[in-house]
């Protein structure tokens, strides 16, 4: 009779844990093409700084860094590359990307030679959305 009770209580607590995985949402991915515009190379290496925030937010909420050298890139920006473990993608209803050229190296400072461009609000419950094309000015005539 026991062991009945103990195969019975774990069908349940499996059928439970089952049941939790299958109602969890997908992990958030957003799929970004970056591209400078222009297509002339420059020897002139800056660092570029992508990532999503909350619209009207500069808190990063998933971010990837590269370099002019490197573009044009596909870059996947998923939950798990967050700045801060409270701050991640999963619960937010919108979201943007931003692309950020630093001529200086910071990415918390606008300064002179900087260029940025933001998507449009995205929700990211709709998978569509979820891939986005971004074209970065060219600081460099």
């Amino acid at each position: 009779m026991f062991k009945r009770i103990v195969l019975a209580l774990t069908l349940l607590l499996m059928s439970a844990v089952v049941a939790f995985l299958l109602l969890q949402p997908d992990p958030v991915q957003i799929e970004v093409e970056l591209k400078l515009e222009g297509s002339a190379e420059s020897s002139v290496v800056l660092p570029v700084y992508v990532y999503a925030a909350t619209p009207g937010s500069k808190l990063p909420l998933s971010y990837h860094q590269t370099s002019t050298d490197k573009l044009p890139i596909k870059i996947v920006l998923r939950e798990d590359m967050y700045l801060l473990p409270s701050h991640t993608m999963k619960g937010a209803d919108e979201l943007v990307v931003i692309a950020k050229l630093s001529a200086s190296g910071d990415p918390h400072k606008t300064e002179p030679g900087d260029v940025s461009v933001v998507s449009e609000v995205i929700n990211p419950r709709q998978k569509a959305a979820l891939n986005i094309e971004l074209t970065l000015p060219n600081p460099i005539p």
